[in-house]
């Protein structure tokens, strides 16, 4: 299985990545509180193996209604949401799957038994509980189809204050800084992703000017903690820039939330940038060259597959 981890990234990149890469080994047999809703790191595939024991016992929910099973969830426990926003993150919480069918939400079930495999897809709500003693092997992965998934799942976290695993525009512009290195299905995705990205920049900068943010300083902010260089207000741990006051020298917020810094006047501010726009447009443009005949014959196709649907109609 091929996987975006797999190319080179470890050796490219500073962010944090042990969570994600890390083997895991169960040993375990049946408690009820092992019946947890739940999503797994920056929203990734998740592979587990039962190697020997008795059978695992899995309920999920597929992620085209993970917005669906969230409100319901909201709406029949608010107190709980009101005091903890991510609390679906936090392998704490259990809900009767026939109350959440009674909702709407479909739920499917499965009996997982020695020597099988198992793969929950992005965003897709599971839980579940072992039938007895076993002993499993599990991993997180992120194919080349997940990255538009991560990017959305970085604003989800943003909107719920919740720290990222790693830098998912650190990721993407180390993979793209080696574009020559990577099979061209995934520089694809990867070009594809940095456009959003830059495109997303772009505007964030242009506003921070127009508040009157002038003074800007040029860092490897990489190398910082990662705790060290998450936005105050939203937690996203910043790559591309940064806002900081003189007044408070040990915060940062991400561009979205320079209002939420301080009181000083905006003049008083500065942003920390790792690349100027002007350093990523190389970077992009190699991209593009060394994706554009993939390109080319991708519109192809899917233009003569809509042609020959449209002759089926």
């Amino acid at each position: 299985m091929s996987t975006i981890f797999q190319n080179d990234l470890k050796s490219t990149t500073t962010c944090n990545l042990k969570r994600v890469l890390i083997v895991y080994l169960y040993f375990d047999q049946f408690s009820i509180n092992r019946v947890l809703y739940n999503l797994k790191f920056m929203d990734s595939n998740f592979l587990l193996k039962l190697i020997r024991g008795e059978p695992k016992t899995w309920y999920g929910a597929p992620a085209y209604v993970a917005e669906q099973l969230e409100s319901v969830m909201k709406r029949l426990a608010p107190e709980l949401f009101e005091s903890q926003p991510d609390l679906l993150h936090q392998l704490v919480t259990i809900m009767n799957p026939n109350t959440l069918m009674a909702h709407g939400v479909p739920v499917y079930r499965t009996n997982q038994c020695a020597g099988e495999f198992v793969i929950t897809f992005p965003r897709a709500y599971h839980s579940g509980f072992n039938q007895g003693f076993n002993f499993a092997e599990a991993v997180n992965f992120c194919t080349m189809d997940w990255l538009p998934m991560g990017r959305q799942c970085v604003e989800h976290y943003r909107l719920l204050n919740r720290y990222c695993v790693f830098s998912h525009d650190e990721m993407i512009c180390k993979m793209a800084s080696k574009s020559k290195d990577l099979d061209v299905i995934l520089a694809f995705a990867v070009y594809k992703d940095m456009v959003i990205m830059m495109d997303e920049e772009k505007k964030l900068r242009e506003t921070v000017r127009k508040m009157g943010i002038i003074d800007s300083v040029r860092e490897n902010l990489e190398l910082l903690p990662d705790d060290e260089r998450q936005c105050t207000k939203c937690k996203t741990t910043c790559f591309l820039s940064a806002v900081s006051c003189h007044c408070k020298s040990n915060q940062l917020v991400c561009l979205r939330h320079v209002k939420e810094l301080c009181s000083c006047p905006p003049y008083r501010c500065h942003m920390r940038y790792r690349y100027t726009l002007d350093d990523l447009y190389p970077v992009l443009s190699e991209l593009k060259l060394h994706v554009e005949v993939y390109d080319e014959w991708c519109s192809k196709a899917i233009a003569f597959l809509e042609a020959k649907d449209d002759e089926k109609k």
